[in-house]
């Protein structure tokens, strides 16, 4: 019995939501929160869920106007329903990477149907750098969905099929651009808008001059209506320094390379994004030349207009100075898109042929290099410092058996590419095994790796040496950024910290604080001058333990003055074990 088309649509439409909610979700509860940008995203929302201030994010108590407080509207609304958890702290971000992933289904089953939406799903899924980040506590996500949509409604007007799609077209392209600006500001309009009307300027000149027009006249007043009330509301809490340090100076200062840039950092070169993007996009670059052959620039308007998206939008994100991995994202579902157009109708061509064997011979050297690291981890005799920690860390049987199954996966692949080495496997094959290997570096690598990079051990033993709800003091030398702790203490302790800059501050912090402890960065305690060091007592230290460790130390009690061993003046602790003095070194004190 067949379907009607209606059922198959459905079906279809189904498959992709279930598809995407697994992908997006399956990896947020595998590790804590990892530095550098996740304690931050997600104490700028426990603060805003704290102070009920919906306004002016905030980090540390100070306002933290690098971004608009979409993402961190949403993430007050899971907070406050599911309660602060690194898990819930993620949820914002596998919301809007599941419906980034519909987005791409979306402009895929435009392009050529429901299953070449699905490819397109399936490609975005399991591309490296989407993978890197989709349910990371960064408000990139939500710019990528709503960039997204604004590409799906670009594509639409290229092609449109009624005047009433039109219209509809052009209401979809100024509502996510007007929710991508909430998200992370100008950017949004810069990857929304910028790479579409280029190339449309470019191929229809008069006649896209009057449909832009058309578009602007439509598009302004939806973007003023929704994005003017937040504006007036941080104009009022902050002032124009505010607005300008929000909208205007944070753009400017990325995007061009000045003296107030480097405190944002990721300066780099222009060609950066052309070196690395190869690496990033993978494995999918590895069907750049089978899709150049099969006539990607050839055909539909409505993708030759993404495939210019993709690389005027690189051209645009090379010229800022600020440059980022994650900043792709946004560019990636009109990517997949184009490339599901290959996976479509792949398999006739010698040349796909060989494409789909690359392809799932990536899926299986990956999968045998995983598991052969895991098992060298657990069972070498001697490991680099750079490793030693992880099996300190994890049971030595959750390395071997993960390394195990992983590398009898990889060698089952093999066998499967040496049988189908003549015809090639299909592509229903290399899309399953590509899904299950990226499902395995969200939940099980991220999971083995977690014991290492986490930071919430820190946090519960500051809560046990330095209790209480006040101001948490922390040795935090100029020339790093303290986010990290910021967002750790803030997100985890829900308390701001107290930073003492230099060891003139640390030491008058001991003397006011008789008994105090103080939050080090182990390394940077280590460096402190010796007529200090030799005098604390460190109560917890991670070195040894983590990728980047903490220590807690308090200062020691002056022994009483003796005439006979130091005259008149008292004497000083020393340490029989080098110059950290005594360490305790576990998780109880």
């Amino acid at each position: 019995m067949l379907w009607s088309p209606a059922v198959q649509e459905r079906a279809w439409s189904a498959a992709a939501v279930l598809l995407a909610v697994l992908i997006a979700f399956a990896g947020i509860g595998s590790h804590s929160l990892w530095s550098p940008d996740e304690p931050t995203g997600a104490a700028v929302g426990r603060g805003m869920l704290d102070s009920g201030d919906l306004i002016v994010p905030r980090l540390n108590g100070e306002p933290f106007l690098e971004k608009p407080p979409l993402y961190w509207w949403v993430q007050v609304a899971a907070l406050r329903v599911f309660g602060v958890s690194d898990t819930v702290a993620r949820v914002p971000s596998a919301l809007f990477s599941a419906l980034t992933l519909l987005a791409a289904f979306a402009i895929g089953r435009r392009l050529g149907g429901p299953r070449q939406g699905l490819l397109a799903l399936v490609v975005l899924g399991t591309t490296l750098v989407f993978v890197q980040n989709l349910g990371r506590v960064v408000v990139d996500p939500a710019l990528a969905f709503f960039v997204a949509v604004a590409h799906l409604g670009f594509a639409r007007l290229a092609e449109p099929r009624s005047p009433a799609e039109a219209w509809g077209s052009r209401l979809l392209v100024a509502v996510a651009i007007s929710l991508g600006f909430l998200s992370k500001g100008v950017v949004a309009i810069g990857l929304g808008a910028g790479p579409p009307v280029l190339y449309l300027l470019a191929t229809r000149r008069g006649r896209a001059v009057r449909e832009l027009a058309l578009l602007a006249a439509f598009g302004v007043p939806i973007f003023a209506l929704l994005v003017a009330p937040w504006a007036l509301a941080l104009y009022r809490a902050a002032g124009w320094p505010g607005l300008k340090e929000c909208l205007v100076a944070n753009t400017a200062s990325r995007f061009v390379h000045t003296a107030q840039s480097a405190r944002f950092g990721h300066t780099q070169p222009f060609y950066y994004y052309l070196g690395l993007g190869p690496l990033l996009l993978l494995p999918w670059t590895l069907a750049l030349p089978a899709m150049l052959r099969a006539g990607v620039f050839r055909g539909s308007e409505a993708r030759r207009l993404l495939l210019a998206t993709v690389g005027l939008g690189v051209l645009l994100l090379s010229a800022a100075s600020s440059k980022r991995e994650m900043y792709l994202m946004p560019l990636l579902p009109a990517w997949s898109a184009c490339v599901a157009w290959w996976l479509a109708g792949a398999g006739e061509r010698a040349w796909d042929r060989r494409t789909l064997l690359a392809l799932l011979g990536f899926a299986a050297g990956i999968l045998v290099l995983l598991g052969a690291l895991s098992l060298g981890i657990a069972w070498a005799p001697r490991l680099p410092a750079t490793v030693a920690p992880v099996r300190a860390a994890v049971p030595q049987w959750h390395l071997a058996a993960f390394g195990l199954i992983a590398v009898a996966a990889g060698i089952a692949l093999v066998v499967l590419l040496v049988r189908r080495r003549r015809t090639g496997p299909p592509v229903a094959w290399v899309a399953v095994s590509l899904v299950l290997l990226f499902l395995a570096l969200e939940t099980e690598v991220q999971a083995l790796i977690d014991p290492v990079k986490r930071m919430d051990e820190m946090t519960a033993a500051v809560a046990r040496q330095i209790p209480g709800p006040g101001p948490v003091p922390a040795y935090l030398p100029p020339g790093q950024s303290n986010e990290v702790v910021f967002g750790m203490i803030g997100f985890e302790l829900g308390r701001r910290v107290q930073p003492l800059t230099t060891p003139e501050e640390l030491r008058d912090w001991y003397r006011r604080n008789l008994g105090s402890a103080v939050l080090f960065r182990a390394p940077q305690a280590r460096k402190l001058p010796p007529e200090l060091l030799p005098g604390l007592r460190f109560v917890y230290d991670e070195t040894g333990r983590k990728a980047s460790p903490y220590a807690i130390a308090a200062l020691r009690p002056s022994p009483p003055a003796t005439r006979s061993s130091c005259g008149r003046s008292p004497c000083g602790p020393t340490s029989q074990s080098g110059n950290m003095g005594p360490i305790i070194v576990g998780h109880g004190f």
